[in-house]
């Protein structure tokens, strides 16, 4: 990690905060532009992308508020609800499991909000804070003699 002043000084710290699965404009473009196979791959590197940070932060022991939440892609129009219903199809007939379509009242469940009509659950998301994450990363590769103080 390279920065002008200190590490977390510049874009290190301050960027969005989140690891997710998601690729380019959305898996069902992404598999018309670029081919099933494609998207298949890039999905399946994602999901060790996103499980694979939050296992380091928890071995290294980084203190960065990490949560792993998952993460809706809610439906607020009912012209918008058969579009992550369509996504939830492609990724289930490319054999990815946990991305489901919940209904609207499950939806409100989780977030109290009339306007939601469905959601696409994702349950890969690696949620940090930003800043102190890299400098957790700079105290441990620190620690193992990696970089100088």
């Amino acid at each position: 990690m390279l920065e002008a002043k200190t590490v977390g000084y510049g874009a290190s710290g301050r960027n969005g905060s989140f690891a997710m699965t998601v690729i380019g404009l959305g898996s069902g473009t992404t598999a018309m532009l670029r081919g099933k196979r494609f998207l298949r791959r890039a999905h399946a590197h994602l999901e060790q992308c996103v499980d694979r940070l939050g296992e380091f932060i928890d071995e290294a022991g980084l203190d960065c508020g990490k949560i792993r939440p998952g993460f809706l892609r809610v439906a607020t129009t009912p012209a918008y609800v058969t579009r992550p219903q369509k996504q939830v199809r492609l990724m289930s007939s490319l054999g990815f499991a946990g991305i489901e379509w919940i209904d609207a009242d499950a939806t409100r469940k989780m977030v109290s909000s009339a306007r939601y009509l469905g959601a696409m659950w994702e349950p890969r998301l690696v949620l940090t804070d930003p800043a102190r994450l890299v400098r957790e990363e700079k105290r441990h590769a620190i620690s193992l003699g990696r970089v100088r103080p």
